[in-house]
Order: structure tokens, then C-alpha cells, then sequence
């Protein structure tokens, strides 16, 4: 039985003064969804699954300008906090006073009886001890009945923690909002019985057709190791932490993502985003390229400024991320997207990363975007990745005296303990990336039967 909430007949609760602003237009889609969550004059708990960029958060806001109730709001992270807040602002009639915030960093309390909560799981379901203010605030929370509790990246809540979120907030109405209703495991069939079944989902295909989100291209790019890396990739004993730190950190690959890098910002002039998930590989590659990023130890203040001058600035045009850009980042301006290492993630993962170049969009300054061949762009790309490549191999060729290659087998032994890792891990870029600063190998190619390599998740096509 679907639980529904008759919100025009509730006199217990006091009513929130919000309303849509007279210029806001919902897409077909987004009016199915609300017609499918208020199709009896009730609200109806469910989850409803929309493409990233598809515009999700607009959905939820128009939910809880339709109950104008009181309204909490859980998101995965501080920036998507400032987000959400942002949307409310931008799509209704709310003032900051009338939206609060509670994260590490700020604990607002909004005016009057009635209002707008926007917090993370981790701050409701977190069971330590909390400063005094927090805890008043935590205590509001769960003493108040919320007429609309919004979920955002909903799959996340049948994960143990996040599911506690559900006892301890009481609430009418649950709406789930998320782009990716998937799991590796059979915790996502829960959400059936945490918050309520699928209301609507939206197909990508249509979406895509109609021009609501961006055409994407996919390529991969392989890279073939060198011959130092590779025979270290293959000893025998080693660790899978220790292949996974030689493969996202072969030359041949970072020549690779720093050719992308430059073709996508100076010929096309995209803004690209790269994602490691090895943070060792992702620190490096963004300082030797001399670009911003962005993990899981950068404040919140930090991820704000670099987000912003992403968005903004011209001269910044590419961002590191790592597994904290999969969720609840909102970069419409990104149109590329590069991943240097991501293997063995999941469905989910690799969906939520692409959905970061997935809003439609112009490039900066107007007119129309800059033309996509198909595959005659990324035949472009490869002859230009293959004339790089034969020069480099040319330049070496002329040197007439070469250092011998350096044995690593006293450099990457296996740790013996885990605070080693770093050490270890710094050792081998020293020896051998750092020695080919600005002449990395691209030459050296061996027999690799499954060499690991390089996605281009591709860039839009604009429709």
C-alpha cells in the first residue's frame, strides 16, 4: 500500500509560506513525475529517477512548494547543501532566513514555525558526541514533524548508517531523488519498505532525443606500459594495491590524459573534468599538470573556491576529482569528462560519473558549440596522439648515451605495514616518473596481453 499524506487537511502542522516564482517552466517529464506523486490531491512516498542533469533538484523543490509544509533535505555532501539552498532560492519565493543549514561548518536555525532543512546523512545519523549547538539542533529535528522529507542520491540510504536517518526523522511524505537506482548488492529492493516504490522514471533515450540532455561520445584510450613498469607489474608477489598505483601511474598514461588535457582545453575549449580514484595518482597528475582538485581532505571552503572559479573563470578550464565528484556535484559546465583510473567500479559509478557532462549546454561566450564528426574528431585526436608519440621516440632516438633502467625491486618491496604505503608509493615516482619529467616514454611498448589503460568518457554532443 503506497503511504500518502493529505497535506491539505492537516491543521496539526503550521503551513510554509513558499510558492514556485511566476517564470519557472517544468519540462514534460518533470510533470509526470509530479503527477504521478500528487495524482489524488495526496502526496505519495516514492522515489523517482531522473538522469543526471535532468533536473532533479527542481523536481523536489516544486514537491515541497506544493505541501508547504515544513521540508528537510538530505544530501551526500556540504557542497550539495549549498546547492540545494541555491535552488530554493533561484526557484521559489524563500529567503535565507526562512532556509537553514546544518553541517559541520554552519548549524542555522530558520524563523518561525515553519521552514527548509538542508543537511547531510552523516550529520543526522552521526551517534558521538556533538557540540552543544549541533545538538540543539539535532534535537529540533527530530522533535519536529517534517511534512516532506527529500532524500537526495537516494541509493545511498540502505547502506547501515544511512538508514538510521529513517527512524530518527519523522516525516509524512518521503520523496527519493536519484539518477542511478542501482546497487552492487540486494540492499537497493529495501528501499520498497525505507521510503516507498518507484513513483516515475524517465528514460535516457527520450530525454536524450528531445535534447533535455546531452549526446555523449565514448572512446578508450589504451596505454601501453613501459618496459620498467610493466616488469614490475608482473612480479610475482605483488599486492593489488601496488598494480593499481603502476598502472594509473604509467608514463605513457599520463602523456596520454596530458595530451586530452590540451587538445579538449586549447582546441576545442571544453571544460574537462579527470577522475582517479587512486588519490596518490590524482595529487600528481594535477600538480605536474598545474591544475586544481579536489578529494575526500579538502574543506569545504576549498571544494567551493575551486568549484567556483571552475565554473567561472576562464583560465580554468580542467578539475581533478576523485570518488568524491561522483554524487551530488553539480558542474553544468563540464562537458568532458576523463577517467585515469576507475577500475572495478561499479554500475553506479561509472552512471553517476558521466552524468557530470550530461546537462546540455552552450560554450562560454554563445553561439553554437564547436562541431562533433563523430568519428573522424577521435580519429583526429589518435593521429594527433600518434604524431606525439613517433616525436618523442624521435627526440630519444638522437640522444647518443642513456642512463640504464633502474631496478625496482628494491624500491616497491610490499609493505610491511600499512603506514609504509606512502613511502613506498613516493619512492616509485621519484625513480621513474620524475627522471622523465617532460620526456615521458611514450615508445616502449610491450607484449601486454591485458594492459590496463585509459577511458575517455567522451564529450557532448550538443543537440
Amino acid at each position: 500500500m503506497l503511504e500518502e499524506y493529505d497535506f491539505r487537511n492537516d491543521a496539526a502542522n503550521p503551513d510554509l509560506a513558499i510558492s514556485l516564482k511566476p517564470g519557472v517552466q517544468h519540462r514534460p517529464y518533470q510533470d509526470k513525475a509530479m503527477a504521478k506523486m500528487f495524482g489524488n490531491g495526496r502526496a505519495r512516498s516514492g522515489v523517482v529517477v531522473l538522469p543526471c542533469g535532468a533536473g532533479k533538484t527542481l523536481v523536489g523543490v516544486t514537491a515541497a512548494a506544493r505541501i508547504r509544509k515544513s521540508t528537510l533535505v538530505l544530501v551526500t555532501n556540504q557542497v550539495s547543501v549549498d546547492q540545494w539552498r541555491h535552488q530554493f532560492r533561484l526557484w521559489t519565493n524563500l529567503q535565507d532566513h526562512n532556509i537553514a543549514r546544518f553541517t559541520a561548518d554552519a548549524r542555522e536555525h530558520f524563523e518561525g514555525d515553519a521552514g527548509v532543512c538542508v543537511t547531510t546523512y552523516t550529520m543526522v545519523a552521526f551517534s558521538g558526541r556533538r557540540s552543544a549547538e549541533a545538538a540543539r539542533v539535532m534535537e529540533d529535528l527530530s522533535r519536529r514533524e517534517w511534512g516532506l522529507l527529500i532524500m537526495d542520491e537516494v541509493h545511498v540510504v540502505p547502506a547501515a548508517m544511512f538508514r538510521r536517518v529513517i527512524g530518527i526523522v519523522k516525516a509524512h511524505c518521503k520523496l527519493g531523488l536519484t539518477a542511478t537506482l542501482v546497487r552492487e548488492d540486494s540492499l537497493i529492493a529495501d528501499l520498497n519498505f525505507l521510503i516507498g516504490p518507484k513513483l516515475y522514471e524517465a528514460n535516457w533515450l527520450d530525454l536524450t532525443r528531445a535534447g533535455h540532455i546531452a549526446r555523449v561520445q565514448c572512446a578508450e584510450v589504451w596505454c601501453p606500459m613501459t618496459r620498467e613498469f610493466y616488469r614490475e607489474y608482473l612480479r610475482p608477489g605483488g599486492t593489488q594495491g601496488r598494480r593499481a598505483l603502476l598502472y594509473a601511474m604509467n608514463p605513457s598514461k599520463f602523456a596520454a590524459c596530458a595530451l586530452l588535457v590540451d587538445y579538449h582545453e586549447r582546441v576545442r575549449r571544453d571544460k574537462v573534468i579527470v577522475f582517479s580514484d587512486n588519490i596518490f595518482a590524482l595529487r600528481e597528475y594535477a600538480v605536474r599538470l598545474r591544475r586544481p582538485f579536489i578529494y575526500g581532505g579538502t574543506g569545504h571552503a576549498e571544494r567551493t573556491r575551486v568549484l567556483a572559479r571552475f565554473k567561472t573563470d576562464p583560465s580554468v578550464n580542467t578539475v581533478f576529482l576523485s570518488k568524491v565528484g561522483d554524487n551530488s556535484i553539480d558542474i553544468p559546465e563540464a562537458n568532458v569528462l576523463i577517467q585515469i583510473s576507475s577500475h572495478a567500479g561499479s554500475r553506479r559509478q561509472e552512471a553517476q560519473r558521466l552524468g557530470r557532462i550530461l546537462r546540455a549546454k552552450r560554450p562560454p561566450g554563445g553561439g553554437p558549440p564547436p562541431p562533433v564528426r563523430g568519428g573522424e574528431e577521435a580519429e583526429e585526436f589518435f593521429f594527433l596522439f600518434e604524431r606525439e608519440r613517433k616525436s618523442r621516440k624521435r627526440k630519444r632516438e638522437k640522444k647518443s648515451s642513456r642512463s640504464p633502467s633502474p631496478d625496482f625491486s628494491s624500491l616497491i618491496s610490499t609493505p610491511t605495514h600499512p603506514n609504509q604505503t606512502g613511502r613506498v608509493q613516493r619512492l616509485l615516482l621519484h625513480a621513474r616518473l620524475h627522471r622523465h619529467a617532460g620526456d615521458v616514454l611514450l615508445g616502449e611498448e610491450a607484449a601486454v596481453p591485458h594492459r590496463p589503460g585509459v577511458r575517455l568518457q567522451g564529450h557532448h554532443q550538443p543537440a
